[in-house]
């Protein structure tokens, strides 16, 4: 008997379980300077959650935006400049920073190095405006974030 087949006899759930192994990642290209890879998508749990993995260059910047979910972001390696409710916090590696429903943010990599992070959103659904902004013009992703419940506010951080 293989694993799955003892998963299934045991956790009749568990041909459901998602799993993706870190070689099997797909990455698409989000904002310019940015790759992005959905860990789990919100439809592997019933809408619960989603997560992202985002690796940024220097330079790489987002508007300020807001959403319809909580969003939380992890800080793997590099460091991060957030602002949230117009308050500026710089992420290093094992930061975490909480951006509650609705809150005004954006975020930045102002060091000469590349940034790592991981994106967790709840609900989730949201990634999936993710894998369609790359490419698109400013007025583009503005009509798509309305789509998914989202809102660009303002100009990228400085």
């Amino acid at each position: 008997m293989n694993l799955q087949n003892t998963l299934t006899a045991v956790l009749p759930f568990a041909p459901h379980l998602p799993f993706r192994a870190a070689k099997d990642l797909e990455w698409f290209g989000g904002l310019p300077g940015e790759r992005i890879a959905i860990i789990v998508n919100g439809t592997d749990v019933n809408g619960a959650y989603s997560i992202m993995q985002v690796v940024a260059q220097p330079g790489m910047a987002t508007p300020l935006h807001s959403h319809a979910e909580d969003e939380v972001f992890f800080v793997t390696e590099g460091t991060v400049t957030f602002e949230v409710d117009g308050q500026l916090i710089e992420g290093g590696v094992g930061s975490t920073v909480v951006i509650p429903t609705g809150a005004p943010h954006r975020w930045a990599i102002r060091s000469g190095a590349q940034a790592q992070f991981l994106v967790f959103f709840s609900p989730g659904g949201v990634e999936q405006m993710f894998r369609r902004i790359g490419g698109l013009a400013p007025d583009q992703i503005v009509g798509l974030a309305q789509s998914f419940g989202s809102e660009v506010l303002g100009p990228p951080l400085a």
